[in-house]
Formats: C-alpha cells, sequence, structure tokens
C-alpha cells in the first residue's frame, strides 16, 4: 500500500543541508586598527630597509653580477634544451625510416608473392 494522502514523520523535519553550522563571528574593530597598524609598520620597515641597503652594500654591482650569472645559465639551459630536443628528433626520424622501409619490403614481398601465385594458377 502506498501513502499517498498520508505525511510521515520524516517529512516534517527540515533539513538543513547546506546551511552554516557555525556563525562566522565578525572581526571586532580595535582588532582590525591592530592588523593595519601592524601591516603599515612592517611594510615601512620593509621599505626603509631596502632604501639603507645600497648605502651600505654595492648593491647595484651585487645585481647587475647576479642578473648577468642568472641570464648566462638560462642561456646555456636553453642550449642543453635545445640539443636535447634535436637528439630526439634525430632518433624519431631514424625509427620512422626503419618503419617506412619494412612497411615498404612487406608490401613488396605480398605483390612478389600475389605475381608468383596468379601466374602459378595460370
Amino acid at each position: 500500500m502506498t501513502n499517498l494522502g498520508r505525511k510521515t514523520k520524516r517529512s516534517k523535519l527540515t533539513r538543513k543541508v547546506f546551511s552554516d553550522s557555525k556563525r562566522r563571528k565578525l572581526i571586532p574593530l580595535w582588532r582590525q586598527l591592530v592588523e593595519a597598524l601592524l601591516m603599515l609598520t612592517v611594510g615601512s620597515c620593509i621599505i626603509s630597509y631596502l632604501n639603507w641597503l645600497p648605502q651600505r652594500l654595492y648593491a647595484k654591482s651585487i645585481l647587475i653580477s647576479s642578473l648577468g650569472e642568472l641570464l648566462k645559465g638560462i642561456a646555456q639551459a636553453l642550449s642543453a634544451l635545445l640539443s636535447i630536443g634535436i637528439g630526439i628528433l634525430i632518433v624519431a626520424l631514424a625509427l620512422f625510416g626503419m618503419v617506412l622501409i619494412l612497411g615498404a619490403l612487406l608490401r613488396f614481398t605480398k605483390i612478389i608473392l600475389k605475381a608468383y601465385n596468379s601466374s602459378k594458377r595460370i
């Protein structure tokens, strides 16, 4: 029998599938103010340190030499990748050539066998 007209206990219950069980608390204003001041202080200290750095060190020469070394390293890496790519291409071409030669030999043998069998039947 079906329960078309009757409601069960289960249908009366509401299910909260996608509702947040935890309500997010609002961050207090004083905490937001403290975080903003802390971020401002740390940011300005970093900027002042970076401004002070060239006076203490010869940052320009260090920066130029490190960038030069970085560019040399990148050029060497690209050269190595290019030579590896050329090597892979040569090996792939050699394999492709061998497959073509093998396929051609198989076709020639089929043609010769067909011609031999057809001449034998006549």
